[in-house]
């Protein structure tokens, strides 16, 4: 009876497990409905008072039509009004209000359904060739040259892009919203599992290599959740990353380990039993979660080598906050942080737009707009040889050089700026003992000065009493040496 009692704890015990880490391999989101509707009208909504149903900002509230009937989206406003025991906030949808006592839930996934209809968005319907076949993908048009690639999350889908599109758009940029392997629609693998960017980073590669053959210039990775661990795989195992201009992260899933260790907390589990569950992730997925561990790989590597905006909320009870705090603080000349209070997992543009959209038009401009950073020009050698060359002479004093300038247009010395060589002190003997310059040869100067020869107050040099007069200068070829001075 022991061993049948102790065989029968471990079986369900590995049931829950295989229940609970299937949230993390399975390609589909089927997140229960986890409250009910109190009343609605036209606009309007009643819910029971939660810590998701009472969040500020903006947010998407999904409710089912009956107990087996179809489900609904609408998009939730802001809280008109509160009671402690309910939240009435605006809603806006195209079905209708819903029924009450209808199961729903909130959703940091706003709107359901493409670009055109739920935000009249003109966008492209297409495919991008991957390893495994054709990728589908949304696609809307923009005048600049550096596209965005959005890559969306665990359980989520192309419609978790659609939040940032009019924003971006606004701004100019094309948007390429990617599948990759697993997802609806998309190319099944052999796992037919998350491999939590392992494999998934071929199909971005994918992505940027159809970017572009199609003319970007430049492209953006931009990543939430699991997409965020994805963009990191990626930059750390391909071999080509030369057109990424920078990175915009979401929640991103840099440790997959203490993500899981976050969520068992959530259930008030021991911490042993993170052990395995992670152990039962990688049977499951196949995959090796210290591999796809990007914080780690980045402290390896030396750090992003573009720079990466980074948003995560202090209520994020998936991925926790600290490993994006973490990898700032890493990096913190390559890494901007913003912290958002209280938002939860991918919710900082629900609960502060404004805030977020600022964010990210000043990450765009100052690291995108401006191109790509040019090649630090190479500083040339000093020749010691031609000390001076910068600096300009009077003209009676270039006469004295007997022909060693190097003159250039209609014989007028060009320089920068005008300054006085550097010259010995008139020795006083013989021709041309005025001054002489410390080289034999000079570059071309490019400014052209007076004849008077008057430097800061001084007079011109008049000529020796041997030669009576300077001699004409010498207009020697370019690089020739000048013909020797007589005794």
């Amino acid at each position: 009876m022991v061993a049948t009692l102790l065989v029968l704890v471990l079986s369900a015990a590995a049931a829950i497990l295989w229940v609970i880490t299937g949230k993390f391999v399975e390609p589909i989101d089927d997140t229960p409905l986890n409250t009910r509707i109190v009343a609605a009208s036209q606009g309007t909504v009643t819910l029971p008072a939660t810590p998701e149903t009472g969040l500020p900002g903006t947010w998407g509230l999904i409710w089912q039509e009956g107990e087996a009937g179809e489900r609904r989206q609408g998009v939730l406003g802001r809280v008109l009004r509160t009671d402690g025991n309910t939240v009435t906030r605006e809603l806006t949808t195209d079905d209708g209000p819903p029924p009450a006592d209808a199961k729903a839930k909130v959703s940091v996934t706003v709107w359901d359904g493409d670009p055109k209809r739920t935000l009249a968005l003109d966008y492209q319907d297409l495919t991008y060739p991957g390893d495994l076949g054709p990728m589908p993908a949304w696609f809307l048009p923009g005048s600049e040259k550096t596209w965005i690639i959005q890559i969306h999350g665990l359980g989520a889908g192309l419609s978790a892009g659609l939040r940032t599109m009019p924003h971006l758009k606004t701004l100019g940029f094309p948007v390429l919203d990617i599948t990759y392997r697993n997802d609806p629609g998309a190319p099944h693998d052999a796992h037919a599992t998350r491999r939590f960017g392992d494999a998934e980073w071929h199909d971005l590669d994918a992505a940027v290599r159809y970017a572009r053959t199609h003319g970007a210039t430049g492209v953006v990775l931009y990543g939430f959740s699991m997409g965020g661990g994805i963009v990191e795989t990626y930059l750390d195992r391909a071999t080509d990353t030369s057109l990424v201009r920078g990175v915009v992260l979401d929640s991103p899933a840099l440790d997959y380990r203490a993500a899981i260790s976050t969520i068992v907390d959530g259930f008030s589990l021991p911490g042993a039993v993170t052990d395995v569950v992670s152990a039962f992730v990688e049977i499951r997925s196949g995959a090796d979660l210290d591999a796809v561990d990007t914080l780690t790989a980045n402290r390896h590597s030396g750090g992003p080598k573009q720079p990466v905006l980074l948003f995560h909320g202090t209520a994020d009870t998936i991925v926790p906050h600290a490993t994006s705090a973490a990898f700032a603080h890493d990096w913190p000349d390559d890494v901007t942080l913003v912290t958002v209070p209280g938002a939860s997992h991918t919710g900082s543009w629900n609960v502060d737009p404004n805030r977020y959209e600022r964010a990210l038009t000043t990450f765009l401009e100052h690291h995108v707009s401006q191109g790509p950073p040019s090649k630090p020009r190479r500083r040339a050698r000093r020749d010691p040889t031609r000390i001076g060359a910068r600096r300009c002479l009077p003209l009676a004093r270039q006469r004295l050089v007997r022909g060693r300038l190097r003159w250039g247009r209609r014989g007028r010395c060009r320089c920068k700026r005008p300054r006085p060589a550097r010259m010995r002190r008139p020795s006083g003997r013989g021709p041309g003992s005025g001054c002489r310059p410390r080289s034999t040869t000079a570059r071309p100067c490019r400014q052209a000065q007076p004849a008077s020869g008057r430097r800061h107050g001084r007079p011109p040099v008049a000529p020796t009493r041997r030669t009576g007069a300077a001699p004409p200068v010498s207009r020697a070829p370019h690089g020739s040496r000048p013909p020797r001075r007589p005794p």
